[in-house]
C-alpha cells in the first residue's frame, strides 16, 4: 500500500508486489490512502513500455524486468510475470535472438533464481 502523497515514487509502484486476497476483486484504484498496486501496477509498465519501446534503455528494461530474488518472485502472479518479461524485452528489442542461449542470458526472460531453482 503507497500513501497517496506527493512524494510518492513511480518506481515504488514497478519493484512492489501485487497482493492478491482471496474472494477479493476490489477494482479500486485509491482504497483509503493507499493505491490498489495489482489495478495500476500493469497499466504503470504497460505504459513505460510504450514510453521506451525498442529504445534500448537497458536502466528501463531492467526496471520493468521481473525480479531476481525468490523472496520478490513468489509474490508475482503468472501474467504480472509475464507482462514483465515481455516489456523488457520490447524495450530492448534490438537485443533479442531467436536462440535458446539468449532466453537463459538475457536476464530478465527467465529470471537467474528460477534456474538455480529448477536447474535449467
Amino acid at each position: 500500500c503507497q500513501p497517496s502523497d506527493p512524494t510518492f515514487k513511480f518506481s515504488e509502484v514497478l519493484h512492489s508486489l501485487p497482493e492478491q486476497q482471496q474472494g477479493s476483486s476490489c477494482q479500486t484504484i485509491l482504497e483509503g490512502g493507499c493505491y490498489n498496486k495489482a489495478v495500476t501496477g500493469p497499466a504503470s509498465i504497460m505504459a513505460l513500455t510504450l514510453m521506451y519501446l525498442k529504445s534500448n534503455d537497458v536502466g528501463i528494461a531492467t526496471s520493468v524486468a521481473p525480479p531476481n530474488n525468490l523472496h520478490e518472485l513468489r509474490g508475482l502472479t503468472p501474467d504480472s510475470s509475464l507482462l514483465r518479461v515481455l516489456s523488457a524485452s520490447l524495450i530492448r528489442w534490438n537485443s533479442i535472438r531467436c536462440t535458446r542461449a539468449w532466453i537463459y542470458e538475457s536476464g530478465f526472460a527467465v529470471p537467474s533464481v528460477a534456474t538455480q531453482l529448477f536447474g535449467i
